[in-house]
């Protein structure tokens, strides 16, 4: 008697309705075709991007390849997608403004965790320390608007990220100068 039976049925019953199967017109999405549409996803954006020609003379941060390997996904084991921070990790606390500029906008490339601008507050972040997100969030989009002037940042850069490291730190230094100015004047 063949065992593999009841389950070969099932798994061809389950195939049949799922391809079917439609609710007020929306047929149901399945885990696996979510991360089958992300990997999609991620393989079109990095095409688009590959097509990008960016002017010389930008201080830019080295090829995307060299970026997209640095940061790593975590499974939980909650039945969700990967998470971009490994179980257990607490968002930084009395950490000082510099060091936080520093991982908002490029991440902690050691411990492989993505710029935490790009963490998913309810996906991400412990409900204990979704407030210290909310408030450096807070404090980076402060900063952010100080580098809004027309030469604050180096050429025709508008987003941090994409700066060289030691670009970004005179930036900072001359922003955080004027936050300073502005809170103690």
């Amino acid at each position: 008697m063949n065992t593999k039976l009841p389950d070969n049925v099932a798994d061809k019953v389950v195939a049949d309705l799922m391809q079917k199967f439609v609710v007020n017109g929306v047929a149901p999405v399945s885990l696996q075709d979510l991360a089958n549409l992300r990997v999609d996803l991620a393989a079109e954006i990095h095409r688009a991007i590959g097509t990008i020609q960016v002017p010389q003379g930008i201080a830019t941060q080295p090829p995307r390849e060299v970026l997209t390997s640095a940061w790593q996904r975590w499974e939980w084991g909650d039945g969700k997608l990967a998470h971009a921070v490994p179980k257990g990790w607490k968002f930084p606390a009395h950490t000082s403004v510099k060091q936080l500029w520093n991982l908002w906008f490029f991440g902690n490339k050691d411990s492989g965790i993505r710029p935490y601008k790009l963490l998913s507050k309810q996906h991400d972040i412990k409900r204990s320390h979704q407030m210290r997100h909310s408030r450096t969030r807070k404090v980076m989009e402060y900063i952010v608007q100080l580098t809004k002037p027309p030469g604050a940042l180096p050429g025709e850069v508008t987003d941090i990220s994409s700066l060289q490291l030691a670009a970004a730190d005179k930036v900072f230094g001359v922003v955080f100068h004027t936050l300073l100015s502005q809170l103690y004047c």
